[in-house]
């Protein structure tokens, strides 16, 4: 995978356009995924944070279009359209997750994974064996939590086992009118 270091305009950018959202970015680890405009809209987090709570969440859809985008189209049920796409697609699914977890766990250095290990085996296990955003995929298969998990997913990754029904759900995926130039603005 490819990703960019975030410059300090990026900081500006992610703190403007998480400013309404519980958001840590000291657990931002690079810029997954950027617009045309070359604003973000996915980065990489961390797996841990300093003190060694958990961030199962490896991409963070930070884009304030495709996150209204995302929220507008769970408050019409779109997620239990995906969860029928999942249940049709069970062995992509399981690749999705693999991969997800698999790049998630690259990022722990041995220092982290060792600290995790000797504060509480049982997390280092639920961690490694965990899919995108901590999902229990295995006993869940088709579970989808959430479209902004999805859709940053996907754009981190550059493949979803659903990518059809995402780019037909959200149609555009950059605005028409770079809402993150006005946001940085502010910054």
């Amino acid at each position: 995978m490819h990703w960019d270091n975030l410059s300090e305009r990026d900081r500006r950018v992610v703190s403007a356009q998480n400013a309404d959202r519980k958001f840590d970015m000291s657990l931002v680890y690079a810029v997954a995924k950027r617009c045309g405009a070359g604003y973000l809209q996915v980065l990489v987090c961390s797996p841990f944070s300093a003190d060694i709570v958990p961030f199962p969440t490896l991409f963070w859809l930070t884009c304030p279009y495709l996150a209204r985008k995302c929220g507008e189209l769970e408050s019409r049920q779109k997620i239990s359209e995906l969860e029928s796409v999942f249940e049709q697609r069970e062995s992509e699914v399981k690749r999705w997750h693999e991969e997800y977890s698999t790049l998630r766990a690259e990022l722990v250095t041995p220092e982290t994974e060792g600290t995790v290990k000797k504060k509480s085996e049982s997390m280092w296990n639920s961690f490694v064996s965990s899919g995108a955003g901590g999902m229990n995929w295995r006993d869940a298969p088709s579970a989808v939590k959430c479209l902004h998990l999805q859709t940053a997913g996907y754009l981190g990754m550059g493949w979803h086992p659903a990518e059809d029904s995402l780019k037909s759900m959200l149609g555009n995926f950059e605005c028409d009118n770079c809402i993150c130039n006005s946001s940085q603005r502010e910054a």
